[in-house]
């Protein structure tokens, strides 16, 4: 599914600037073109200089993380000589924003650890479904992923928004923006709802999205920045957590960036000025750049001609600025860093007074927190297992009993979205297949018919001379039924090393489905009335068929001993293969599987 609103464009990313907590305590910097790393604070203090080859996150909370020479993330306290945390090394790791931090060792779940590099929670599962995915934390919120759907949790680990939701943005304001599972077979330009809750879980009240084009995602001082059209133009403006108007979208707003003390900078389609929720202009929009300064009523900005670099102006367009900088950090605190030479930063106060330091700043840097969206490294089999519906009648939602439209749907929505319902696509297919993701395992899944999915439509024609033909016009979907539905999970990534653990827990699940006809260590055949299961590990992927199979025929001693260095080759698996118009060998190894 793919909504059109730019709220969820790409959610998990837009995490709130570290700078907005004021928790920044050191920044990373180099003193020449050439140097290692070291660190300095905001107000212009070094700490240590040359120390690291990589470049480390930002200090918060006296911590920092900083790659090794292998990439992984190390923990060190911020002190004058950096004191190594523990000896434990991360695949992924964030700044500590709060007073614990995410991390992911190879093969663990996301953890969160303190000060001292011990683990206080780890992520498992959430209602019998595997925690996959997490953020850093945003006002003391981290969203998380839960199979299909997205919840909240705090910074003690507890649970206070849970996954029932397809699409949550960061905390922002107090306030966090959601859209429910009922809109998950939403299309572009359907009218839904976005629920709106506060930092501990409750439901505030729910945004209809029928007047808008789109609704940004995140408030600031209680106000949400929302589009429409204006004389067939976008133009924005704000509304409040109820979805009423504080000001409406005008023709003199064509775009809001940055909002502050319930006043915000806006673009005119030439030019950037200030203007208050009331309407009122503060600054005309004159400037070719401007920006919040993170200092109450400053502002950095940009005029408009040419070759003009960045100053530092008041509400009343005074400027405070000596000179003119070739870039700019936001103040944090009293100071801020300036660029005054493309060699060259140094630290000014809000009077733009420069402050002495002790060593020359060649880069310095900000934006350096870490990871923003963590990635479970751990695989809870029997949440995997339990993901893939296996039922009586198929799995995955997926059933011999649907015709094909209905199983290109269902598989399209499982792939969110991304196949084509028109039928002129499928003519001369005997099977609809797609590859996607389930849980972070890669999965491959078809469905597969003794004939073409689709037929013409033929319409009669008559040509000028009065003779009348045949032609096709279209195609349609027959209303036919899949023979066999089958199911594909690679060895890549997440599931190396855990081949066999997982085809024993899946033999074990389908055979409580129904009678064992044959088994071993890694492959078995269970008969479901009229129709068998058969999976097995080739080594290279655990592959599951289920439907009309011709299973006295089917030889599963080859797979008795397979390994994850082994790569034994499919049999042909259906009723009749000679005759149908293609065999199982084919379809799993089409090249577009692996």
């Amino acid at each position: 599914m793919k909504i059109k609103l730019f709220l969820f464009a790409a959610i998990l990313a837009a995490l709130c600037s570290c700078s907005k907590s004021g928790d920044i305590q050191y920044l990373p910097f180099q003193s020449d073109e050439h140097s290692n790393w070291g660190l300095v604070s905001t107000d212009g203090k070094v700490l240590f200089e040359n120390e690291f080859k990589n470049e480390p996150t930002v200090v918060m909370h006296d911590r920092f993380f900083v790659k090794n020479a292998d990439g992984k993330w190390e923990l060190y306290a911020a002190k004058e000589k950096p004191e190594e945390i523990g000896k434990n090394v991360y695949d992924q790791a964030g700044a500590f924003i709060e007073d614990v931090a995410p991390v992911v060792a190879t093969g663990q779940p996301i953890q969160f650890i303190n000060k001292d590099g011990e683990v206080k929670f780890s992520l498992g599962n959430v209602d019998g479904q595997q925690i996959t995915e997490c953020t850093n934390f945003s006002e003391g919120i981290a969203v998380f992923k839960a199979g299909k759907y997205y919840g909240c949790i705090d910074k003690d680990g507890n649970v206070i928004v849970k996954p029932e939701y397809i699409r949550i943005c960061p905390a922002s304001d107090g306030k966090i923006l959601a859209i429910n599972k009922k809109y998950e077979n939403a299309k572009n330009g359907d009218a839904l709802s976005i629920t709106v809750l506060s930092t501990s879980g409750k439901v505030i009240s729910d945004i209809s999205t029928k007047p808008f084009n789109d609704i940004d995602k995140q408030f600031h001082d209680g106000a949400l920045v929302v589009e429409q059209k204006i004389d067939d133009e976008n133009r924005q403006g704000l509304i409040n957590e109820k979805g009423e108007f504080i000001l409406r979208p005008s023709s003199k707003i064509h775009r809001i960036e940055g909002i502050e003390n319930e006043e915000f900078i806006f673009y005119d389609g030439d030019n950037y000025g200030v203007m208050d929720f009331k309407g009122n202009v503060v600054i005309r929009p004159k400037y070719k750049r401007l920006k919040f300064a993170g200092k109450d009523k400053l502002l950095w900005a940009v005029d408009d001609k040419e070759d003009a670099n960045i100053k530092l102006i008041d509400e009343d367009e005074n400027v405070i600025s000596k000179s003119e900088y070739e870039g700019v950090l936001p103040f944090y605190g009293s100071s801020a860093a300036v660029q005054v030479s493309k060699n060259s930063w140094i630290f000014i106060d809000e009077k733009c007074n420069e402050k002495e330091i002790n060593e020359d700043i060649y880069n310095i840097d900000d934006s350096e927190v870490g990871d923003n969206i963590f990635y479970s490294q751990y695989v809870d089999v029997e949440a995997l297992v339990k993901s893939f519906n296996l039922q009586k009648t198929g799995f995955l939602g997926i059933s011999l009993n649907m015709n094909a439209s209905g199983i290109l749907k269902a598989l399209s929505a499982l792939s969110e979205g991304d196949m084509s319902m028109e039928p002129s696509n499928y003519d001369g297919d005997y099977r609809i297949q797609n590859s996607f993701d389930l849980s972070r395992i890669d999965v491959n899944l078809s469905a597969n018919f003794d004939e073409s999915i689709v037929s013409p439509i033929e319409s009669s024609v008559t040509d000028e001379y009065g003779y009348t033909y045949s032609e096709t016009t279209g195609y349609q979907f027959k209303n036919i039924t899949p023979n066999q539905i089958g199911l594909e999970i690679p060895r890549r990534d997440l599931m190396k090393g855990r081949m066999s653990k997982t085809t024993t827990a899946l033999i074990k699940k389908i055979k409580e489905l129904g009678s064992v006809y044959k088994e071993n260590n890694n492959a078995a055949i269970v008969k479901v009335g009229n129709l068998a299961y058969f999976i097995a590990n080739t080594g290279q992927a655990i592959e599951i068929v289920f439907g009309n199979l011709d299973i006295s025929d089917i030889d599963i001693s080859a797979y008795a001993d397979v390994t994850e260095d082994s790569d034994v080759a499919m049999p042909a698996v259906e009723e009749n293969a000679d005759t149908a118009a293609f065999d199982s060998d084919y379809l799993y190894r089409n090249p577009k599987f692996h």
